[in-house]
């Protein structure tokens, strides 16, 4: 257990595998609510990795309310193996593993027991995330949808908090953050950065993410809110790439565009094309897949 006004650093271990991840808590002056942040979900994705070893060297307990928890790389073994999107053993997205199965695969394991000993234990969680490896990507932040409204106002309230351009309706039912929300625990999903980035800016601004929603939640002192249009995309195209070849995009993530024009194509070595990419509707990449090779079923890109 950890005392009032205090921080703690461990390691946790994954019951049923090898593996294991790096916990860090801050204890406040006062009990409180329980905030839980992750990162690292992804291998490749380094700004929230940054970001929580940031915040546990700069929070100090004194001035929280409540309890810190920062999971800073849940995915270690795609960490260290540089493994992009997928667990380097098991061949599976962590990320479309939850709520997890207590006598699956390891990376079902892992989902399971992030659920059971951190996410259902707290009161709001935060999952951070970038663009994979080879994945540019616009900031913006995933709002899971809630089957009741109260559940909903407060994720909407806390997503608002958030200096952020788009917010993103996700409907998927087996990411962490889905899968908390159906567990009835508030949740945000943050993008920022991409492509094996590890630019200040973006883990400054997640740090700043986190702060927003401590503030928010009442383990801070209040902070002036930094006004905020938050764009909200309900309906968002997410295409896969339908063959193997070289990519080779027209956009920028963050660029709008309009219905039919060319987002991009893909070639073989010749200089062939063998598929183009045209929008189905008007708007504005999210992400796109950003490296030369590309193989059928990759996630190409998102837009809305």
């Amino acid at each position: 257990m950890i005392g009032l006004g205090s921080k703690q650093t461990d390691y946790y271990h994954v019951k049923g595998t090898e593996q294991s991840f790096p916990v860090m808590r801050i204890c406040g002056r006062q009990s409180g609510k329980k905030l839980l942040v992750t990162a690292g979900i992804h291998g490749g994705e380094y700004p929230g990795i940054e970001a929580c070893r940031a915040l546990y060297q700069q929070i100090d307990p004194s001035f929280l309310i409540g309890e810190l928890i920062l999971l800073p790389c849940v995915n270690t073994a795609a960490f260290f193996q540089r493994s992009a999107f997928l667990h380097p053993d098991t061949l599976e997205n962590l990320n479309r593993c939850f709520p997890g199965k207590q006598h699956g695969t390891t990376t079902e394991k892992i989902a399971y027991w992030l659920m059971q000993d951190f996410i259902l234990r707290s009161d709001f969680y935060l999952d951070l995330h970038s663009g994979d490896l080879p994945e540019q990507l616009t900031d913006f932040v995933y709002l899971p949808k809630a089957s009741n409204s109260a559940l909903q106002q407060i994720i909407s309230a806390a997503a608002n908090q958030l200096a952020h351009p788009f917010g993103v309706i996700s409907k998927s039912q087996n990411g962490a953050c889905n899968a908390a929300v159906m567990a009835g625990i508030p949740s945000l999903l943050i993008e920022r950065g991409g492509y094996g980035s590890r630019h200040k800016t973006h883990s400054q601004s997640m740090v700043a993410d986190v702060h927003a929603i401590l503030s928010y939640l009442g383990m801070t002192a209040k902070t002036k809110k930094t006004k905020n249009s938050l764009e909200i995309k309900s309906q968002v195209i997410y295409q896969e790439a339908p063959v193997t070849g070289l990519w080779f995009p027209i956009y920028q993530a963050g660029q709008s565009f309009q219905r039919g024009d060319l987002l991009g194509q893909i070639e073989d070595f010749f200089g062939n094309c063998l598929w183009k990419c045209h929008a189905k509707k008007s708007g504005v990449i999210l992400y796109q897949w950003y490296a030369l090779p590309i193989t059928e079923g990759d996630p190409l890109l998102a837009y809305g």
